[in-house]
């Protein structure tokens, strides 16, 4: 800006420094330079507004990239876990069958807990955690500490079995064996279950020479054994299969199919297939007993209908009901004769003598009894009559 002479005024002065006062531009010149300071501005906000926008954008993004790293991170540090598996458990007393199951829970807890068999402290843990209370006091008291420390998985299920199994002699278990029936109720399926958990404990099996089928017997390579155990287990439940069943039904139709069910497996199938027969049968019958063809439907109504005419016919040719107070249909109580009328009988007001109830049970009361043979009639007869005839009168 200059002054009125021309000369320069220092910004923030208002004089020049020959002390001239500043030139009055126009209001023109005024205007347009506030516009453009103005537009000036609005450039400069924009701009600023754009620079912030894309500040925010790029936080948003690096936000969200972070948000993904961690993820990644904590799946890869974080492993998923698995429910496990349920602990068998042994207790005092046990029989010969509840502990070969618990063997059996002991192997798929290992499999599915991933126990491996070269870890035997955690072996000796587990087992030791499987045995409840009692077994656990008796193993301390009777095996000691350092030996169940030091024994491996066989030799410490040895110990457990010792003190928590009642064990008893196989002909024991096969006397049970024999013994065993199907019982009200049960399935053969249930029966055959039983029958084969008994089965185990009974060591149906013998010991029998199988020659060695390599060509030099002498330098074997398999090491083949020279006696093996042969197992005629399925033959002793089928035996004991078709000797407990219930039905005798099912037990003579195996009976006389026996030429043809030569193995167990057949007689199975055979009495599951008569089983099943058998409760199907009853809910065909009451399906087509409860079916009703229309023509049988339309028939039973119209007998129905026919049937309630006749009754309505027959109540209406019967005779009307007689007047209690004078003996004949009079149609109400108000048309009677003897309204108002005292009987002459028992003296009440309402009915005539000839209708009266009172009357006719004093004359049949006063009616004499004729005399009774006593000798033709038996005992009961004769005290009856003799009752009868003693009677007061009402």
């Amino acid at each position: 800006m200059n002054c009125t002479e021309g000369h320069p005024i220092p910004v923030g002065k208002q004089q020049c420094p020959e002390g001239h006062d500043a030139q009055q531009p126009s209001i023109q010149v005024q205007t347009t330079a506030h516009l453009t300071e103005i537009q000036q501005l609005i450039s400069l906000i924009q701009s600023q507004n754009l620079i912030q926008q894309q500040q925010m954008d790029r936080m948003t993004r690096m936000e969200a990239e972070n948000q993904t790293l961690r993820d990644a991170l904590l799946q890869s540090q974080v492993k998923p876990r698995t429910k496990r598996h349920e602990r068998p458990i042994i207790e005092v007393d046990s029989s010969d069958n509840t502990w070969e199951v618990f063997l059996d829970s002991w192997k798929i807890y290992k499999r599915m807990s991933n126990i491996s068999d070269q870890n035997i402290s955690i072996i000796r843990d587990e087992l030791r955690s499987a045995c409840s209370k009692e077994v656990n006091q008796l193993l301390f008291n009777l095996v000691g500490q350092a030996s169940l420390e030091s024994a491996n998985e066989t030799t410490l299920l040895g110990y457990i079995k010792s003190v928590a199994v009642r064990c008893m002699h196989t002909e024991v278990h096969r006397h049970h064996f024999f013994k065993m029936t199907q019982t009200e109720g049960e399935t053969i399926t249930h029966f055959v279950a039983r029958l084969r958990s008994q089965a185990l404990l009974c060591q149906f099996s013998v010991a029998a020479t199988i020659p060695c089928p390599c060509p030099t017997p002498e330098h074997c390579p398999r090491q083949c054994p020279a006696t093996s155990p042969i197992s005629y287990m399925d033959e002793m439940i089928s035996s004991q299969m078709v000797s407990g069943l219930q039905n005798a039904e099912h037990q003579n139709r195996i009976l006389a199919e026996a030429a043809s069910l030569t193995t167990f497996k057949a007689k199975f199938d055979m009495l599951v297939s008569l089983e099943m027969t058998d409760k199907a049968t009853p809910l065909l019958s009451h399906h087509q007993n409860s079916l009703v063809t229309p023509s049988s439907s339309a028939a039973t109504k119209s007998e129905y209908k026919r049937q309630k005419r006749l009754k309505n016919d027959e109540k209406g040719k019967e005779t009307p009901s007689k007047c209690r107070g004078c003996g004949k249909g009079c149609p109400t109580r108000k048309s009677c004769p003897a309204n108002g009328q005292k009987c002459r009988g028992c003296k009440r007001i309402g009915h005539f003598q000839s209708v009266c109830e009172q009357s006719g049970k004093s004359q049949a009361n006063a009616a004499p009894v004729e005399p009774t043979d006593t000798a033709s009639l038996s005992s009961a007869s004769f005290l009856f009559a003799q009752e009868s005839s003693q009677e007061p009168a009402f």
